[in-house]
């Protein structure tokens, strides 16, 4: 899918955030040099809006408010309170991007996204990889334009392109730490079929 120009992913890559790419328009990765730029997590140390060394959740906006608030976050329909309520993290920053989006995954999976360097690296899924249905959870209805819940979809795939243990995700069940092993040679090799896509 990430591989697919005609796939609605292809879209979401779009250079301004919540635009919509159409196919040959120019992605947020420029000219392709930011693939290897932001694999050495050049870009970590920053305000990424919460940056507790905590774990970092991943989900829909639903299910991710739902964990928080059982861990702590009170009785909030909004992750970006409930999580950090919760001493969990998740991303919430302006101008916000699908790039700036996987600078954040991988500042978090190398464990260097909390602010003046460091975190913990734990991933932890409140909807499960394994569960995810493109057709039940409408990300096929939604063509043209993007919702937040369909970037879970592209950073599990992304997910899936930078780690060695990818496969490990696919049995995490809700709750269950993930702690991804970077792999520089499978997001490169990710990167040069995206940049051929045009």
């Amino acid at each position: 899918m990430m591989r697919d120009r005609n796939h609605k992913f292809y879209g979401i890559w779009a250079a301004q955030g919540w635009s919509f790419r159409q196919r040959g328009e120019a992605a947020c990765w420029g000219d392709g040099n930011w693939f290897g730029w932001v694999a050495a997590a050049s870009n970590c140390q920053q305000n990424w809006g919460n940056n507790l060394n905590a774990p970092t959740v991943f989900g829909f906006s639903e299910s991710m408010a739902a964990y928080c608030n059982s861990r702590g976050g009170g009785n909030n329909g909004d992750p970006g309170s409930a999580c950090p309520a919760a001493k969990l993290n998740i991303l919430r920053i302006g101008d916000w991007n699908m790039c700036r989006n996987a600078e954040w995954m991988i500042c978090v999976i190398q464990g260097q996204a909390n602010w003046g360097g460091g975190g913990s690296g734990d991933i932890v899924f409140t909807m499960s990889p394994s569960m995810l249905d493109m057709d039940r959870e409408g990300f096929n209805d939604r063509q043209g334009f993007y919702s937040e819940n369909d970037i879970y979809f592209l950073e599990i795939c992304t997910l899936n392109e930078m780690c060695s243990n990818y496969e490990e995700m696919f049995s995490a069940a809700v709750g269950d730490t993930f702690r991804c092993k970077f792999d520089r040679e499978r997001w490169m090799a990710a990167a040069r079929d995206m940049r051929q896509l045009g």
